[in-house]
């Protein structure tokens, strides 16, 4: 049997209360993070995002983990990084990207993995997270009457990779 549970705080830090029943140590091995920020306020995303990364730390925290569960959380997600591979049908067998040792052996071998920066991973919650931008119909607007550029977006779609590589 197949069972998705979805747990949806809505943003109100008076939730985060909920966090016992849609985190914890049953599920923590298991559990992915989506982040959720609206197109319509970019300048807004940064406090957004440390404020809840800081309500999840906290939580994790307190979750009765022992520390080897913690450490095998936070390793398996970084092996995880190191070893993606974006899935492509066309890809260039003489391309520098490296097809994940996962889709050979089921096995990592070291030499595939590569290497983080030394930013990468300062607060790791062993969690997977992803971050959704919606609204995203919003940016003819920020065009229009903030003057925002491609360089804009593109600045705003590295900051948010460099966030989740960070958490």
């Amino acid at each position: 049997m197949t069972r998705l549970g979805v747990w949806i705080l809505d943003g109100d830090p008076g939730h985060t209360n909920l966090l016992r029943y849609a985190l914890n140590e049953t599920n923590y091995a298991h559990t992915l993070i989506i982040l959720t920020v609206s197109m319509t306020t970019p300048w807004s995303w940064l406090e957004q995002m440390n404020h809840w990364i800081k309500i999840l730390d906290d939580h994790v925290k307190s979750l009765k983990l022992t520390p080897e569960e913690r450490e095998e959380a936070q390793k398996h997600l970084v092996t995880r990084w190191q070893s993606y591979c974006e899935v492509s049908d066309d890809l260039d067998p003489g391309s520098p990207m490296k097809r994940s040792a996962i889709v050979r052996n089921n096995s990592i071998d070291e030499d595939d993995l590569l290497p983080l920066t030394e930013s990468a991973f300062t607060m790791n919650l062993g969690l997977d997270i992803v971050v959704v931008v919606t609204k995203t119909d919003y940016m003819t607007t920020l065009e229009k009457n903030f003057d925002y550029r491609e360089e804009h977006f593109d600045f705003i779609q590295q900051w948010i990779r460099r966030f989740c590589l960070e958490h």
